[in-house]
């Protein structure tokens, strides 16, 4: 393997057209700017809200859901601008991994699960996409379906 400045630990790696692991942790490095902190806060307080919601019987009360997720995608994209941007691109993601792992796993349980004559789809890779791109709809989608499959709230979901 040639000895270049962008295959040394250290060293630059301009050449390649990638920005170096050390910019891109100085891009999420440093404190939260008050605005950021608030809007970081206002985004879990969001995805508490919209689980909470989801679980609830009442269709009224539920439809709230839809007001929560679309405030979650506008705090997202709002905190894009407020924050640098590697930082909320790292955070949407890792939170988008975790809620389409936990879809994916909740697929992969479930299908033998299934009762006698209700058809469920097995696990599907494209739901760990789905995860990273519309995670405030599919963490609450998944730990609602998952209650619901246990029995610990209604025996089916009431229609969206």
């Amino acid at each position: 393997m040639p000895d270049t400045p962008a295959l040394r630990p250290g060293g630059s790696t301009r050449r390649l057209g990638m920005a170096s692991v050390e910019q891109a942790r100085a891009r999420m490095a440093g404190p939260l700017s008050s605005r950021s902190r608030t809007l970081y806060i206002a985004l879990a307080t969001l995805t508490v809200i919209t689980i909470v919601v989801s679980l609830q019987p009442s269709i009224g009360l539920r439809q709230l859901r839809n007001l929560t997720i679309l405030a979650s995608f506008g705090v997202g994209v709002a905190l894009l601008f407020a924050d640098k941007w590697a930082r909320p691109a790292a955070v949407w993601a890792a939170v988008g991994l975790l809620s389409g792992f936990l879809y994916f796993g909740f697929e992969a349980w479930a299908k033998p699960r299934a009762r006698a004559g209700e058809h469920r789809e097995g696990a599907r890779a494209s739901s760990i996409l789905l995860g990273v791109i519309a995670w405030p709809l599919v963490l609450p989608e998944v730990i609602e379906l998952a209650l619901t499959d246990v029995g610990i709230i209604g025996d089916e979901p009431p229609p969206p």
